[in-house]
């Protein structure tokens, strides 16, 4: 069971049915459920926040094909029992606009750095990281650049689309952006890789939630 909040990120309140309670001796359930729309942490995002059965969400987790559920409580949860799980508004939100942005901004750097590599990204409470690999000097030009063009594309009110399609596909595009610490380990065993597309502007392997518009 993967977690659908890629494909639906608008999704903020959903109901589920438990596979899996663990209780945990440090306190808090484990909890699987056979659907959830909760984000579970990777590839420089973090996980969702919210509450399970009104139990708050302490952090979700993958663990193998499961996505485990971190209650900041025990509960009287049992495989079979309907909940419903709540996600936290403000913080999906945040995170969707946060890693559009590092497209927006590495989309910026196709046009403006030489020999440019993607090392990676990190969503932090109040800033975004992105990693570039690149031959060419970074001076203050170079960033009121970077800033302005990225600032252009949120302007041109751009629109952002997703697919799944064949990993041969994706490999053999020179316009797709793979973020060499974190995507390209997953799709290994893969048949497919979600593709990001802000429109005319940056294409990206990325299973990361986003808006629709930039």
């Amino acid at each position: 069971m993967q977690t659908r909040a890629p494909a639906d990120p608008e999704v903020r309140e959903f109901a589920a049915t438990v596979d899996s309670v663990e209780r945990r001796s440090a306190g808090g359930d484990a909890v699987v459920l056979d659907e959830t729309y909760f984000y579970a942490e990777s590839g420089g995002q973090p996980a969702d926040c919210g509450t399970l059965a009104g139990i708050p969400v302490a952090d979700v987790q993958h663990d193998g094909s499961a996505v485990v559920h971190h209650l900041d409580g025990e509960t009287d949860l049992a495989p079979g029992d309907d909940v419903v799980g709540v996600i936290d508004d403000d913080f999906r939100t945040y995170c969707m606009r946060a890693h559009t942005a590092s497209h927006l901004l590495y989309g910026a750097g196709r046009r403006v750095l030489d020999d440019l590599g993607y090392g990676g990204f990190g969503i932090g409470s109040e800033k975004v990281r992105v990693d570039f690999a690149t031959s060419t000097d970074i001076d203050d030009a170079v960033l009121v650049e970077l800033e302005r063009l990225t600032n252009r594309a949120v302007w041109d009110s751009r629109s952002v689309s997703w697919e799944q399609v064949p990993v041969d596909d994706a490999r053999g595009r020179d316009d797709v952006a793979f973020n060499t610490k974190t995507e390209e380990g997953v799709m290994d065993d893969a048949d497919t890789v979600r593709l990001v597309d802000i429109e005319g502007w940056d294409v990206a392997a990325c299973g990361g939630t986003h808006v629709s518009n930039t």
